[in-house]
């Protein structure tokens, strides 16, 4: 008669490993925001498009968290991300740390890895039995 295995404990964010990555948005900037004033909308796409072309990779951005254990991984991914350079906002890092704890993206990207856990778990689980 087969043992039955128990069910891994889920992992917490101390278990695992967390990767950001901010990449450049393949999607275009006009047509994200309609706050009701087209012209402050068009400034607004205006300004994201400036610092993207210069180099800000986060004024108009995707982010990816990762999380890695023992090889297996899950991961939450937000596009159309807009963060700006001026005087009354943090810093673009911090703007973009802002958006991945706001979002809840860590903690995602854990539930995605414990899901995927626990789904290689149960294939396992049929060789035993």
């Amino acid at each position: 008669m087969a043992r039955k295995q128990r069910a891994p404990r889920p992992l917490t964010l101390a278990d695992v490993e967390i990767t950001i990555q901010v990449e450049p948005e393949q999607d275009q900037v006009h047509g994200h925001f309609a706050s009701g004033d087209e012209d402050q909308d068009r400034e607004l796409e205006d300004e994201i498009i400036r610092l993207a072309d210069a180099g800000y990779v986060e004024a108009w951005c995707c982010i990816t968290v990762t999380a890695r254990w023992k090889g297996s991984e899950g991961s939450d991914h937000l596009g159309c991300c807009s963060h700006l350079i001026r005087d009354d906002l943090p810093s673009l890092a911090q703007q973009v740390e802002d958006t991945i704890a706001s979002h809840g993206m860590r903690e995602q990207a854990l539930e995605d890895l414990n899901r995927e856990i626990a789904a290689a778990h149960a294939k396992l689980a049929t060789l035993t039995a």
